[in-house]
């Protein structure tokens, strides 16, 4: 399971990345932001996003052991959005042996 886990979440980051660079290609955020956010499904969608953060920082103040761990990656999580959140779960996904289970994965180590 955790192999397919692996697999799925490379294969996202891989996506997400693709996507990013090439609409980076073809449009400037930073010049277009201002003109985003008067579309309401842009509001939405940040809105939509930032509500999906929460649990998810609620994961992993849980499973992180040190400040600085929990600082850094909620810094990725909102400052990197998908990308941030992927690549945290991919660290997690190889941070436990392929062959442990889901609890081993979602749940943090005690004695650390």
């Amino acid at each position: 399971m955790i192999t397919a886990l692996r697999i799925c979440f490379s294969s996202l980051l891989l996506v997400i990345l693709a996507v990013i660079v090439a609409t980076s290609l073809e449009s400037n955020l930073f010049t277009e932001f201002p003109d985003l956010l008067r579309i309401p499904w842009m509001r939405a969608t940040l809105w939509d996003f930032y509500a999906l953060l929460a649990p998810l920082l609620f994961w992993m103040w849980y499973r992180e052991p040190s400040v600085a761990g929990r600082v850094g990656w909620t810094l990725a999580f909102v400052l990197l959005g998908s990308i941030g959140t992927s690549s945290y779960i991919l660290a997690r996904l190889f941070s436990v042996d392929r062959n442990a289970g889901i609890g081993e994965l979602l749940l943090r180590r005690e004695g650390k």
